[in-house]
């Protein structure tokens, strides 16, 4: 399976790096969108380290999110095909942690800084997802 690198940027505004399994590529697929746009990025959940309170989650971030100016209305949520998906943000510092599982999804204001996001499985499986990301 070939890994990738994908980067999306919001000019101005965000920067989202999704990364591959079992490390990263040397290639690489830059797509630049209009601010208040939405991106779609998707994946596998779970993984092998387990967290108390989001499941099992991957070694490294499934994506990092690089937000360069402060956004007052963000929304970032996963839909996976079947599993009990969770979804964990670590940032903009290494102290500040979110976790949220059930319907999983963060919205609201999102300060400039990076992002590591992490989509879990609360049963330890893996399944398909869809990652959405709507300014």
């Amino acid at each position: 399976m070939l890994n990738l690198l994908k980067k999306i940027l919001v000019p101005t505004t965000l920067a989202v790096t999704a990364l591959g399994f079992g490390g990263l590529s040397s290639l690489a697929n830059t797509i630049a969108i209009a601010p208040a746009q939405s991106q779609q990025a998707i994946g596998q959940s779970g993984g092998t380290q387990q967290t108390p309170d989001c499941g099992a989650i991957a070694a490294t971030p499934n994506h990092v999110i690089t937000v360069t100016e402060q956004i007052n209305s963000m929304h970032l949520r996963v839909e996976a095909d079947g599993g009990q998906p969770t979804l964990l943000v670590i940032g903009p510092s290494a102290n500040e942690r979110m976790c949220a599982s059930g319907t999983p999804e963060m919205p609201g204001l999102w300060l400039p800084g990076e992002y590591q996001v992490f989509v879990g499985d609360r049963a330890g499986e893996s399944h398909n997802y869809t990652l959405y990301l709507d300014q």
